[in-house]
C-alpha cells in the first residue's frame, strides 16, 4: 500500500472546498469536501441524486462517507503512479485528483518545456483555461501545483515529450484502462471493489474504472494514442472501440483456452 502524506486529506479538502461538505461547484457537478464529479463518485460506489443544481445531486452523503470514498481513490491513484516510477508526495497526489490518474502521468512524466498543449486534452484546457493556459508548459502547471500543495514534482521524469515511463506492457496497461466496463456496473450495485472478470488478466478494476471516469475534463483515457496522432475528440472514439474489441478478443481467447484444458479425452 503506498504511503500517502499524513496532511494530503486536510490539505484537499482545504484547496478543493474550503472545508465545505456539501458545496457544489458552479461549473460542474463536481460536489463535497473533496470535489467528486458524477461519474467518479458513482465509480466508487458512491448514489447520486437526481437534482442536477445540488450537491450530489440533492443528496447529503457524510462526511465519513466522503473520506472512505477520497482515500480508495488516493490509494488507486498513488498505486498507479508509483507503477509508473512517480514520487508519491501532496503535488503529485494533487495532479492526479485535478487531471484524473492518465492526465497526471502523461503531464509528470513529460520534460518541464513541453508545451501544455502536447499533455492535455482540448477539454481540460478548455475547463481550466487560467491554469492549463494557451503557451504555458509543463513547468508552468508544476509551479502551480507546488504553490497549491507547498511540495514540488520530484523530477524522475522519462523526459519523452509527455509519454508516460510505462514499466509493465502494453497489454496490460490496456486491460487497466478497459477494466471500467465490468467494474463500474459491479461498483454501482454492491459498493467499490467488486471484483471483475478482467482481474483474470491480472489488473485492478477499481484502478481501471478510475482511470476511464475519475475526471470529466479528461475524456481520453488512450493517452498514447494521443501521443502518437495528437487525436482530438471524434478520433478518440475510434480509439476506445478498438480498445474495447481488443478486450473481448482477449476475454474470447482466454474462455476457449480454459475449455480446451477442461476437456476429458474419450475413450
Amino acid at each position: 500500500m503506498p504511503q500517502i502524506p499524513n496532511d494530503y486529506y486536510t490539505r484537499l479538502a482545504q484547496i478543493e472546498s474550503n472545508n465545505r461538505p456539501y458545496v457544489r461547484a458552479t461549473t460542474s457537478s463536481a460536489s463535497g469536501l473533496f470535489q467528486f464529479i458524477k461519474s467518479t463518485w458513482e465509480s466508487l460506489g458512491g448514489t447520486w441524486g437526481n437534482n442536477p443544481n445540488q450537491a450530489f445531486g440533492g443528496l447529503r452523503p457524510s462526511v465519513q462517507e466522503q473520506n472512505q470514498r477520497v482515500a480508495t481513490l488516493t490509494n488507486r491513484n498513488a498505486t498507479a503512479l508509483e507503477r509508473v516510477g512517480i514520487a508519491i508526495n501532496n503535488a503529485t497526489l494533487y495532479a492526479a485528483h485535478f487531471l484524473g490518474i492518465t492526465g497526471a502521468k502523461r503531464i509528470l512524466t513529460a520534460s518541464p518545456d513541453t508545451p501544455i498543449e502536447q499533455v492535455t486534452t482540448a477539454n481540460q484546457r478548455s475547463a481550466n483555461p487560467s491554469i492549463l493556459r494557451a503557451g504555458s508548459t509543463v513547468g508552468d502547471f508544476l509551479n502551480w501545483l507546488r504553490g497549491k500543495t507547498g511540495d514540488t514534482v520530484p523530477f524522475q521524469n522519462s523526459g519523452t515529450g509527455g509519454a508516460p515511463n510505462t514499466t509493465g506492457n502494453t497489454f496490460g496497461n490496456l486491460l487497466e484502462t478497459f477494466q471500467f466496463g465490468i467494474g463500474a456496473g459491479a461498483a454501482a450495485g454492491g459498493g467499490p471493489g467488486a471484483p471483475g472478470i478482467l482481474n483474470l488478466f491480472g489488473g485492478s478494476v477499481a484502478e481501471g474504472s478510475q482511470a476511464f471516469v475519475e475526471n470529466a475534463n479528461d475524456l481520453n483515457p488512450f493517452g498514447w494514442v494521443q501521443d502518437l496522432f495528437s487525436i482530438e475528440t471524434g478520433t478518440r472514439v475510434i480509439s476506445v472501440v478498438i480498445g474495447i474489441a481488443l478486450v473481448i478478443v482477449a476475454i474470447i481467447f482466454f474462455a476457449n483456452s480454459t475449455s480446451i484444458k477442461l476437456e476429458t479425452p474419450t475413450t
